[in-house]
């Protein structure tokens, strides 16, 4: 990068003193946490178990941090079953993904469910409604 480039984006920021060692200085502000589901559920949800534990650990420490949001894309639960799966398969499926819904991820975080065309999306639908929190 330019130096040029480098002092274009170094716009003063309301508590944060100017020169090259900015430090952020007000303590008042807090960080709200926002995961997007996977777009397919993933087989094994360890990953998932351990990130949110890893935020429920954060939440906990020192009240710099709200509690997550999950954005959660309506098609991810429709993809859950398979044409290929039997009728019996596909809703013992959707009853997995829901049951691990229900205990893993909406006790430990708010669920957005959205109905969106891609992440760039979900994104936006979350700023868009959460602007000002």
């Amino acid at each position: 990068m330019e130096d040029a480039e480098i002092e274009h984006g170094d716009a003063p920021i309301e508590g944060v003193p100017s020169g090259s060692d900015r430090v952020l200085t007000r303590t008042d502000r807090r960080i709200h946490p926002i995961v997007v589901y996977p777009f397919t559920h993933p087989k094994n949800t360890d990953n998932l178990k351990e990130l949110y534990a890893a935020l429920d650990k954060l939440c906990a420490l020192d009240g710099r941090y709200f509690r997550p949001i999950t954005v959660l894309n309506r098609q991810t639960m429709d993809r859950v079953a398979t044409a290929k799966m039997s009728q019996t398969q596909a809703k013992e499926a959707r009853k997995r993904f829901q049951e691990f819904i229900d205990a893993e991820i909406e006790t430990r975080s708010d669920v957005r469910r959205v109905w969106c065309v891609d992440t760039c999306q979900m994104w936006v639908t979350i700023y868009l409604t959460h602007k000002g929190s």
